[in-house]
């Protein structure tokens, strides 16, 4: 339905009051965050007689770091030799811009918090609640995607444009398992750099809000949802936002390379951790280098779901948390 121009200005000053609030609703939790990580606040120690138990993941990571190696080298040879691995994908033009994703964002922090509110307030959860904060999580992950796509439908480009197809999804899943072992080492040296940074601030890095629940005191049931959170739902539904929707609109304006770099640093950001800035923001651009070279979700997506499930064993052996 066509907007009235007489209406347009106040629809603009709504939705820039929406922004301005939920810009201050984050930077107030990511004041709270790093203010934990500054204070020196460690929720969940490491064990370290669990140690032992981790020798598996040493034994997969060892290899991985000499074989991503082999594969970052090969590729570096094969673009000097001016061979092209992936396939030449189009950039479909898109009509929204980064002004929709910014009010796609605030809808999700002041309408995502807004329900989760209420439905604490009606099933009579504590703020301190483990299923108040998986449920949060939830919330703000589904409202991530659902918005996201809600503006582009019907635009030109559409999904598509997203990179929301399966067309080729085979060579998408190869490209993301692969370029996960190629940029293994890429992410170690970016956990090395973070973790001589947080020794330097004397930080702690906090573990998120909603891992707790993996500690096995909580209910099997919801330590799954943990799990399918973790290596399901946040891998796709953060792709549709930063890749799908945020990347098209950015590359409107810039090229390929500050797009990436920008669209990765707001992904470290979003984040709210000064400790993990550094190894997400990295993550955040190898996924938006994928997403420029194939056009598809299905290789960032991939490689995000396997880092996370690697992550998640890691605080697993490390910290029993899981």
């Amino acid at each position: 339905m066509e907007v009235f121009p007489q209406r347009q200005w106040r629809l603009d000053a709504a939705w820039t009051i929406a922004v301005i609030a939920a810009g201050a609703v984050l930077g107030v939790g990511a004041v709270k965050q790093v203010g934990m990580e500054f204070a020196g606040g460690e929720p969940a120690p490491a064990d370290p007689s669990r140690l032992f138990r981790a020798e598996a993941l040493l034994q997969f990571i060892v290899p991985a770091l000499v074989v991503g190696s082999g594969l970052l080298l090969a590729y570096a040879v094969a673009m000097g030799a001016g061979f092209e691995i992936f396939p030449r994908a189009k950039l479909r033009p898109v009509t929204w811009t980064v002004w929709h994703v910014a009010k796609a964002g605030a809808a999700t922090i002041l309408g995502g918090g807004a329900l989760v509110i209420a439905a604490g307030y009606l099933l009579g959860m504590e703020a301190d609640d483990a299923r108040l904060r998986v449920a949060a999580a939830y919330v703000a992950h589904v409202f991530f995607m659902v918005l996201a796509m809600w503006f582009v439908v019907g635009t030109r480009g559409g999904p598509k444009a997203m990179g929301l197809t399966l067309e080729g999804w085979p060579g998408g899943l190869v490209h993301g398992v692969v370029g996960y072992v190629a940029a293994f080492p890429i992410l170690c040296l970016s956990v090395v750099i973070a973790t001589t940074i947080a020794a330097l601030l004397r930080l702690r890095p906090q573990l998120p809000e909603f891992l707790p629940p993996m500690s096995g005191a909580e209910s099997p049931w919801l330590a799954g949802a943990v799990v399918f959170l973790i290596t399901i739902l946040a891998p796709l539904t953060e792709e549709v936002f930063f890749r799908g929707f945020l990347y098209p609109a950015m590359r409107r304006r810039l090229s390929a390379a500050p797009a990436i770099v920008i669209n990765g640093i707001l992904f470290g950001l979003i984040h709210m951790s000064v400790a993990r800035l550094v190894p997400l923001a990295v993550l955040g651009m190898i996924m938006a280098w994928l997403f420029e070279k194939t056009r598809s979700l299905v290789a960032p997506a991939t490689l995000h779901a396997l880092h996370n499930a690697l992550q998640l064993l890691l605080i697993y052996h490390l910290y029993g948390s899981a």
